[in-house]
């Protein structure tokens, strides 16, 4: 009853801090015209400022809350100038005017940097307006303005303002010509959704063929393995990832972010896949193997744990074994017991038998 309580209680303060979220935001709308909602997805609310023809949208996430107006263009290009801040200085970022840039195709970008009124536009945008980015991305410019708790800190003239800049800045790339490339969607592809579409597929390999019964004698070495092996291929993908869709400006981008998505999945597919591979395709012996228990102790976590006196001092980077209830009450430090391993497909030893008490099996 208690646990029902708690989850209706934490139901209903989410719900209403989303609903009073989407309230501010509405009022925050309300207080720049005639504005007609689009939709809204909790902490995001999105609209269309009929008078001044540019769509508005309200984000609150982790990676930062933001005011955005966005328009299209006909061009498709890809352009961000934003506020310049530590990890942009510690990565030695291009920067334009004090401000960090990245842009795709260097000879379009450069025409951009070099025309009369854009050093204008920049001026009016970040210094005047005090806006966070401007983005030109696919056929849409944008331009965000940042905020800490409440988008009511950001002053409903400047939002104004930037409607009538963003008007004069797609009037001046419209005189430019077309970009000789456009790949923010394949980089989009590259750098994050394919990476993570095939670790959802071979983690899925695992989990359907059931990983969870060939459970490694000591789960850090699936993930040293797994390190071993799928390194120089995550090398290999992020040098050719950043040959394809890397430039001058977005090199460091290109190199971090894939490297990370590529660490980050390759937790994932040592888990599930190597730990299926290494068990089911394993044609190995089982091995008896006898040991003594160094300690049985509760952790306040997981419950009931065991320490083996050799296993352990042998291998002190192996996780202690879960047990439960009934084996934890029974067993006592210096009990025998007895487990059985086989050798692993691809080297990384497995539980093939739990382990048992020797003394239950001499009782029975």
């Amino acid at each position: 009853m208690t646990v029902l309580f708690v989850g209706l209680f934490i139901f209903a303060f989410v719900g209403y801090f989303v609903i009073k979220k989407r309230r501010e935001h509405i009022n925050y709308f309300e207080g720049l015209g005639n504005i007609t909602l689009r939709g809204f997805i909790p902490f995001y609310t999105r609209g269309d400022l009929k008078e001044k023809d540019v769509s508005l949208s309200i984000k609150e996430s982790r990676a930062g809350r933001y005011i955005k107006l966005e328009k299209d263009i006909k061009q498709r290009a890809f352009l961000r100038i934003k506020r310049r801040d530590l990890f942009d200085r510690i990565l030695m970022q291009e920067t334009y005017k004090g401000l960090s840039v990245e842009y795709e195709d260097e000879a379009w970008a450069n025409r951009l940097f070099s025309h009369r009124d854009f050093d204008g536009v920049v001026e009016e945008i970040f210094y005047n307006l005090g806006a966070y980015s401007l983005e030109i991305r696919g056929g849409k410019v944008s331009i965000s303005f940042s905020f800490k708790k409440s988008p009511f800190e950001v002053e409903k003239e400047r939002v104004l303002g930037a409607t009538q800049v963003i008007k004069e800045l797609i009037n001046l790339i419209n005189k430019l010509p077309e970009p000789n490339h456009y790949k923010d969607n394949l980089r989009s592809l590259l750098t994050l959704k394919l990476p993570i579409a095939i670790t959802v597929l071979l983690s899925l390999i695992g989990i359907v063929g059931g990983f969870y019964k060939y459970d490694t004698l000591c789960h850090i070495e699936i993930f040293i393995l797994g390190s071993k092996l799928l390194f120089p291929i995550a090398l290999l993908y992020v040098g050719i990832s950043t040959l394809l869709v890397g430039g001058k400006s977005l090199v460091q981008r290109v190199i971090l972010k894939t490297a990370f998505v590529c660490f980050v999945c390759s937790f994932f597919i040592s888990l599930f896949f190597l730990t299926y591979i290494n068990g089911r395709f394993d044609t190995s012996e089982p091995q008896r193997k006898e040991d003594r228990i160094r300690s049985v102790y509760w952790h306040v976590k997981y419950g009931p744990k065991l320490l083996l006196d050799g296993l352990h001092s042998e291998k002190r980077w192996c996780d202690s074994f879960n047990i439960s209830e009934d084996f934890y009450e029974r067993a006592e430090p210096g009990d025998k017991v007895e487990y059985y391993t086989k050798r692993g497909f691809l080297g990384v030893e497995w539980l093939y038998r739990g382990i048992r008490l020797i003394k239950d099996r001499q009782a029975s």
